[in-house]
């Protein structure tokens, strides 16, 4: 019995210690306007733990998710949310091809990575993706934006949710990064 608990405290604290160094962090973020409307630009380090690139390399696809949330300064009244979008990556492993691919949910087509940290590299470097039309932000107007990437627990296949939900590894969110702009 003391040693299966032991076992069970040894496996439990592994986890954790995976959790702390697996993690999603937003680096840099920002939004643009270009001559069709606002695109967002932004570095993300995801660190996946070994539960999560296991379950790639048994072709389980993953949706990691990036959103943005602007919201409108008021003097008197609470902020407003004058934008809030989810951008859905899927990355998963194709075993026949042994190649990686990431395909962005509602875009047709997919890019294909020889390895899972080409794959991973990939995913952080958000260039100039549109976002919002141009008429969207009011001149003269400070905001707040934020920008987050999680993993999207609810996208996996049914018998892996459970043991995702239960097991630290797999709950990857990053804090906010946030920045003020005017338009």
């Amino acid at each position: 019995m003391a040693k299966g608990l032991l076992a069970l405290a040894l496996l439990f604290n592994t986890a954790l210690g995976w959790a702390a160094s697996a993690e999603f962090t937003v680096l840099d973020a920002r939004l643009q306007l270009q001559k069709d409307g606002y695109s967002l630009s932004a570095d993300i380090d995801y660190r996946l733990p070994p539960a999560v690139r296991e379950a790639l390399g048994n072709s389980v696809p993953i949706t990691l998710v990036v959103q943005l949330k602007v919201k409108r300064e008021r003097r008197l009244l609470w902020e407003e949310t004058v934008l809030n979008e989810y951008v859905r990556y899927r990355l998963r492993y194709h075993a026949l091809s042994k190649l990686y691919q990431i395909q962005q949910e509602g875009i047709g087509g997919s890019r294909n990575f020889a390895t899972l940290d080409a794959a991973v590299q990939a995913l952080g470097s958000i260039r100039q993706l549109s976002i919002a039309s141009a008429d969207r932000f009011m001149l003269g107007i400070t905001y707040k934006a934020g920008v987050r990437a999680y993993l999207d627990f609810e996208a996996l296949p049914l018998p892996l949710r459970s043991v995702a939900y239960l097991n630290p590894q797999w709950h990857l969110d990053s804090p906010w990064y946030r920045w003020n702009f005017a338009e």
